[in-house]
């Protein structure tokens, strides 16, 4: 299946990434998570998570990475969290985190394909959620939320706070006003790249090939709908969740740079 060799290309990708960002980041994040109650979340999400209730839910992020954004939930007041991804050297980095934070009792980490999560898991978490480019890397949400929605116990709810769409139209660090746009909004062939996906360095190298998927706001919230959850919120911001859009901030012409999304199962 085309959706097979997607997701083994990126898990390639990420695992040759892995030690790059470890360089750079991880002994912050240790120092950090060292910290009693650390947070790396805004306050934009910090808030979202807070209006639906953190206190003793079990919690899962779906495309984890190295789960920073998960420990901090939990440190939030989160009682679980399990973390999925198909890197396993990121995947190793958050349980080193975990350790760090005090944490690992309360954390469950999951190397895999997130299509093909095991049925053990399904209607576990109260709180499911995804950020700042998970999307993008999955090439059906379809499928995606069909998961998402076989995870959530009911009354569960499905969150996302991510990179907007209309981003992929444009070209990291343009210093344009307004960003020019190079690329079709209605896109499906798959963005391909094979300089590396070192983005905290910036450094450009001949990496192994990875693919990015272009969703439009319909296929976002269209997919969550026709998978059967219910539309509680939708919210458009003017600030970059990734930081590779940072610049695209407070310009004479301001693009939407993210949104957030909530969505519930019946």
């Amino acid at each position: 299946m085309q959706r097979d060799h997607y997701t083994h290309a990126n898990r390639e990708a990420w695992n040759e990434t892995a030690p790059r960002h470890a360089a750079t980041q991880l002994d912050a994040l240790h120092r950090a998570f060292a910290e009693p109650g650390y947070s790396r979340l805004d306050p934009t999400f910090t808030a979202l998570l807070q209006r639906l209730g953190l206190q003793g839910r079990a919690v899962a992020q779906l495309a984890c990475n190295n789960g920073r954004e998960l420990l901090s939930v939990l440190n939030l007041g989160a009682a679980q969290g399990t973390g999925f991804d198909i890197a396993g050297a990121f995947l190793e980095q958050g349980r080193a985190l975990a350790r760090t934070a005090g944490l690992t009792e309360r954390t469950e980490w999951v190397e895999g394909d997130l299509y093909h999560i095991p049925a053990h898991f399904d209607g576990r978490f109260d709180l499911v959620f995804v950020t700042i480019g998970a999307l993008g890397w999955l090439p059906d949400l379809e499928a995606f939320y069909a998961v998402v929605a076989r995870l959530l116990r009911p009354g569960g709810h499905f969150v996302a706070y991510e990179m907007h769409p209309l981003l992929d139209m444009c070209e990291a660090y343009d210093d344009q006003d307004p960003p020019r746009l190079f690329h079709s909004y209605f896109r499906r062939d798959p963005y391909v790249e094979n300089d590396g996906l070192d983005y905290y360095s910036g450094e450009r190298y001949d990496g192994k090939t990875s693919y990015w998927f272009h969703h439009t706001l319909a296929d976002i919230i269209g997919g969550a709908l026709r998978a059967g959850l219910v539309l509680e919120a939708f919210d458009e911001y003017p600030h970059d969740v990734s930081d590779v859009f940072a610049s695209f901030a407070g310009r004479r012409v301001q693009l939407p740079l993210s949104y957030s999304l909530v969505a519930r199962r019946a």
